[in-house]
């Protein structure tokens, strides 16, 4: 599913996914030569990736042969990088080159930075207090280090550290709101070294945090929205939502919380989301309204008298899901 492009955060991979979708279309395109879809399919995405050209082998992940990588170019492999203290990535990040010449460049070093990141939580926890103590908040280095923890198995001491930092960091929380809602979504549900019962608070109060932060950053055209649902689970303020929810889950599946209703904090939480106007809160909505089976389940009361009448068309249009 390809979720569309945030204009407050620039994401990591951007450009790679891009250059994937249009190494798949050429690929259709040529295996099937007398398809006009195909075609106009590849020639109009072509015309507004002008910067792209095919792989030798554009219909496969691996071959026997030469290889190499087709994104972004780094000036230093991952281990490299992690033999840098932060101070020498500094200057290592100040030479690179603007992503808009070839070669190894800035992009191509922040997704090293990333990968190195997932690989050496270490590294990266250094690299993060040196960012912090010399006030740097480069965006793109942000979603990096963001991008990176969501890549790596945290134990439950990293996880207090990294949930820890969304909440003291202030700086940088509207350009990282995409990145790091993935990082708890993703975080919450993971079948190992997932966010440990212990920091749920924390990783609720981040949530919170980060919902705040994209209640005036959404930007929708209702008009132009054919399935609000896609739309609702590829945005931040979608995934935040989610993460309630799937904390929600996993309480319930511990033993020790004994989850009957959904609590107190949860529900002001949630609430807000029912009766706010902005356009994060409709987005949420939906998220909601999806998941109505879940909530009655949990919590019956609450589901019939908040979520059951998002239902109703008649009571408000504008509302109604």
């Amino acid at each position: 599913m390809k979720r569309p492009a945030s204009s407050e955060s620039d994401q990591l991979d951007i450009k790679h996914n891009h250059y994937q979708i249009y190494n798949l279309l050429y690929w259709l395109a040529k295996s099937a030569p007398s398809c006009p879809l195909t075609k106009s399919a590849f020639d109009n995405y072509a015309a507004t990736h002008q910067e792209f050209g095919p792989r030798e082998y554009p219909n496969l992940d691996w071959w026997s042969g030469s290889s190499r990588w087709s994104g972004p170019v780094s000036p230093r492999t991952v281990d490299e990088l992690v033999a840098l203290s932060s101070e020498e990535f500094l200057l290592e990040l100040a030479a690179a080159k603007p992503d808009d010449e070839t070669g190894p460049t800035r992009e191509g070093l922040i997704f090293k930075t990333s990968e190195a990141i997932a690989r050496r939580y270490e590294w990266g926890s250094d690299l993060v207090r040196t960012l912090r103590e010399r006030g740097v908040w480069d965006a793109d280095l942000w979603t990096g280090i963001v991008s990176g923890w969501r890549r790596a198995d945290l134990t439950e001491s990293q996880w207090l550290e990294v949930l820890k930092t969304l909440l003291e960091i202030n700086e940088i929380t509207e350009a990282i709101r995409l990145e790091a809602s993935q990082l708890l979504e993703t975080g919450i549900s993971k079948a190992s070294h997932a966010v440990p019962i212990s920091c749920f608070d924390l990783c609720f109060r981040a949530v919170n945090k980060l919902w705040h932060a994209s209640l005036a950053q959404e930007c929708l055209d209702p008009e132009a929205i054919e399935d609000w649902l896609s739309l609702a689970i590829n945005r931040p303020a979608g995934n935040l939502v989610f993460c309630w929810l799937k904390l929600l889950s996993r309480l319930g599946e511990d033993n020790s919380a004994s989850l009957t209703l959904i609590p107190p904090h949860y529900k002001e939480s949630l609430d807000a989301i029912v009766n706010d106007t902005s356009q994060a809160a409709i987005i949420g909505r939906v998220i909601l309204a999806s998941q109505t089976l879940f909530l009655f389940n949990l919590d019956p009361d609450w589901t019939t008298e908040k979520i059951v009448p998002l239902f109703r068309f008649s009571r408000n249009p504008q509302r109604a899901i």
